[in-house]
């Protein structure tokens, strides 16, 4: 303490830059005048990421620290997910009005779950003068289309803006709606999958973003539309999926509208262009393009030979200007039968759908490419029964960061698993007492887990073996499955178990389902890591009653009597007979 203390502050201010804000404030504030006095009058690059934080240090950064340094915040980024649940309508409870933030540049909102919220955040944000990232995210909101109309105006009305993510899904529509005012500042702009773009719209689109540089969106194609292609020039890089079949005449025209494209990645489902194709496009209409990023997922013809298909796809890549002018290489492989995928090796792209099968077939432009590359770019299996469809023995999958598995696991798994220690996410099916040992040498195997679901076929007391296994670092622990309906209920016994386990000790965030509300205060007050509890209850009366409304909701009041007045109680957006507590 003494040396950092010899510090002089220039030094101080350049190392509290490599703290995230929230730790920054933790570590230092408190320790002196001289630090308190450097963290409020001469730090001014504050980002807070409030994602995945207990409400009590929410609470003690926007009532303690955020009025003093609302000036030196750069940027922000608010959720309502379910990890922080009520956190945008807290903090602006907190922070009546976005304004005091008055040298902001980033925004960042996720999980909103009203239009109405989504509009007055908008409308704050036109306070900001000097706002230039805003990225929004929402899954589920139900937006009238005037309403989408007028959010999308204002964001194009926002004078300095130049970095925009639209990420709204909205229930009843899947289509992006154009601008009608144009934005003289938007560079970059992501339009999430979800919110389609029709090509007869782009003109309209850049014509209303004339200094558009990046652009990523999902594009489709309708027969009876008529493209008419413009030029514009400001567009560098480029990122597209394309989910209908889009005729090469169509093809053509669209990419003659970006003569400076210097990067492009696009995505194509059901279509296969092959590279002779793809030469003469790229040839054509996109001369200065450096990076192209493929990737084809189709169907091979039933009347021919798949081997013979797959070679005439794959060497249609191998001329010189694929290998010597460009040195871009390209990979196929077969799976399922007919389905083909085929991706260039500077590509991104999770390979998830690759099954290690001795009937598939690999193919790849680069002589310095193999199978066991491509398996070690593998690094989520979201099917449980993966390891039961492989019949290739000579494989490994060292860099698997999500699994999903079901139990008993098959021989093969271990073969083809050399460690799991890139491992963050498991989850595990079909669990009972009898494979107790099995999960054990899962942990073992997985020394950086930080989330754990488990779920079994049918509810039974085998849950009480879990609490055997030896883990002690878990941040997210899920013992409940909402979508199979079929969760064990845990009594006093099951919660005291739970509370002892090694699992619990750093466990901050717990899903499960209780036999009844005490079990609720249990775990609340003897999981001491604990900031968000997910829990059905078996006594929940809200939908005894019909109609089921709000004044019939006796649980929310019964626990907001026994539970601290700082914790936050809801229920479920989605699912109402899910309770959040947040504290």
């Amino acid at each position: 303490m003494a040396n950092l203390l010899s510090l002089p502050n220039e030094i101080l201010l350049d190392i509290f830059g490599y703290f995230h804000s929230i730790d920054l404030l933790h570590a230092f504030y408190g320790l002196n005048y001289r630090f308190n006095n450097l963290l409020y009058k001469q730090y001014r690059s504050y980002s807070f990421d409030f994602n995945s934080i207990s409400k009590l240090t929410f609470d003690m950064i926007c009532q303690q620290h955020l009025p003093s340094i609302t000036d030196r915040v750069i940027a922000l980024a608010l959720s309502n997910s379910e990890n922080s649940v009520e956190q945008i309508d807290l903090f602006l409870a907190y922070i009546p009005s976005l304004n005091v933030f008055t040298n902001v540049r980033s925004l960042t909102f996720e999980s909103i779950n009203s239009s109405e919220k989504l509009m007055e955040i908008i409308d704050q944000c036109h306070q900001l003068c000097n706002l230039t990232s805003l990225k929004l995210f929402s899954y589920s909101i139900e937006v009238e289309q005037t309403n989408i109309q007028i959010i999308v105006n204002k964001i194009w009305a926002l004078p300095k803006l130049t970095h925009c993510i639209f990420n709204i899904y909205n229930c009843a529509q899947n289509h992006f709606y154009m601008p009608q005012k144009a934005s003289s500042s938007i560079t970059y702009l992501t339009i999430d999958t979800s919110n389609k773009i029709k090509s007869n719209q782009l003109n309209q689109l850049f014509e209303h973003t004339p200094c558009l540089k990046h652009f990523s969106a999902c594009i489709e194609y309708n027969i009876n539309e008529n493209y008419i292609p413009s030029t514009f020039l400001t567009l560098t890089q480029l990122k597209i999926t394309i989910t209908r079949e889009y005729p090469v005449q169509q093809m053509n025209l669209f990419f003659q509208s970006f003569l400076n494209l210097r990067c492009l990645g696009i995505n194509i489902w059901s279509i296969l262009f092959d590279g002779h194709r793809w030469e003469y496009m790229i040839h054509n209409y996109l001369p200065n393009l450096q990076i192209f990023k493929l990737r084809m997922t189709g169907t091979l013809a039933e009347d021919r030979n798949i081997e013979e298909q797959v070679d005439e796809l794959i060497n249609s890549f191998r001329s010189s200007f694929w290998i010597d002018e460009h040195r871009w290489f390209v990979r196929c492989f077969t799976a399922d039968g007919r389905k083909i995928y085929l991706y260039t090796l500077s590509n991104t792209f999770n390979y998830h759908e690759y099954t290690m099968s001795d009937s598939n077939l690999f193919k790849s432009t680069d002589p310095h490419d193999n199978e066991q590359k491509l398996c070690n770019s593998i690094n989520n299996i979201y099917n449980e029964t993966y390891f039961d469809q492989i019949t290739s023995s000579h494989l490994l999958l060292p860099n698997i960061k999500y699994l999903k598995i079901k139990l008993p696991i098959s021989d093969q798994f271990w073969a083809i698993i050399p460690s799991l220690n890139q491992l963050k996410f498991l989850q595990i099916y079909s669990y009972v007492d009898i494979f107790q040992n099995q999960l054990q040498a899962l942990f073992d195997l997985a020394p950086n887990l930080y989330s754990v679901s488990i779920y079994e076929d049918q509810p039974s007391s085998s849950y009480m073996s879990i609490f055997k296994s030896k883990y002690t670092s878990l941040h997210n622990l899920c013992l409940q499955d909402y979508a199979r309906c079929c969760n064990h209920y845990f009594d006093e016994d099951d919660c005291v178990a739970l509370t002892s386990s090694s699992l619990s000790i750093q466990c901050k965030i717990l899903s499960i389902s209780v036999t009844n509300r005490e079990n609720i205060i249990y775990l609340v007050e003897n999981m001491y890591n604990l900031h968000l509890l997910i829990v059905k209850c078996k006594d929940d009366k809200y939908f005894k009653t019909s109609p089921a409304m709000e004044n019939n909701d006796e649980l929310i009041p019964w626990l907001k009597d026994r539970l601290p007045s700082t914790c936050s109680i809801t229920r479920d957006y989605d699912d109402s007979w899910v309770i959040r507590i947040w504290f």
